[in-house]
């Protein structure tokens, strides 16, 4: 955890990953090793750690607006296919419901809430055999899932408002994006090439954080909401791994 007021680590989270800070200032994380391999939800600082789910494979969790539900993936069911599942209350350990529509489970990764309680996650039109895959944004009330973007790489990393930050290669290399909902707007907010990706937005919503190696090295940048003013943050003191794609599967996110 990263004080910008001090310019300076405040906290270390072992076995943490895939954080989220919801509004009110807890911490969401995917836990994986030293005993703690479910989702768990703790202060802003790492303190009064508590389990809220029940399974190694989920993944991804993030904060609804009123910082009451969590959304996240898992394949932890028999067929090991990524569902996206909704635990309406975080305050205790469940298994969450997984999305519907039509009666048919929602199948995808990386959910985000947007802040009008939409879900975008990337995923396909399982519901019409699968042929269009992308960015969709569903409710938790069974209603057809919109499609917001047409490219099956397009990861959601965060929203800004009612708009889903995404990561995504379609231009050639890996960039930041912003889209409306309903696929409306779309947006390339960084064009640089190396690697830029993990956008999440300031509180205020006035901002933007991404990471990048531009500079030969992993570190963390801000940037205002259409792309101008990139600037170094801070350096990240460790690598991604190894793969191209090892990092993508990270986030970052931006508490009050």
């Amino acid at each position: 955890v990263y004080d910008l007021a001090n310019n300076s680590r405040t906290a270390h989270l072992p076995n943490k990953r895939q954080p989220d800070f919801s509004a009110g200032g807890y911490l969401v994380a995917n836990g994986e090793g030293g005993g703690v391999d479910d989702l768990v939800r703790m202060d802003a600082g790492g303190g009064n750690e508590r389990l809220i789910s029940k399974h190694p494979e989920d993944a991804h969790p993030h904060w609804s607006p009123s910082g009451v539900s969590v959304v996240f993936d898992s394949n932890y069911h028999g067929d090991q296919r990524h569902r996206i599942y909704l635990l309406a209350d975080a305050g205790a350990r469940g298994d969450g419901q997984w999305l519907e529509y039509s009666g048919r489970e929602i199948f995808g990764r990386y959910p985000v809430y947007l802040s009008n309680w939409r879900i975008a996650y990337n995923g396909c039109n399982s519901w019409e055999g699968g042929g269009s895959c992308g960015i969709y944004a569903a409710d938790s009330e069974g209603s057809l899932p919109v499609r917001a973007t047409d490219q099956p790489g397009d990861i959601p990393t965060d929203n800004l408002g009612s708009q889903v930050l995404f990561t995504s290669a379609r231009g050639g290399n890996w960039d930041v994006y912003a889209v409306n909902w309903d696929g409306s707007g779309l947006r390339r907010l960084t064009n640089n090439p190396a690697r830029d990706g993990l956008a999440t937005a300031s509180p205020d919503g006035k901002h933007i954080a991404f990471v990048s190696d531009r500079d030969g090295t992993w570190a963390v940048y801000v940037m205002d909401t259409s792309g101008g003013g990139q600037r170094k943050l801070f350096d990240l003191q460790g690598e991604y791994g190894t793969g191209d794609q090892d990092w993508i599967q990270e986030r970052i996110s931006w508490g009050p």
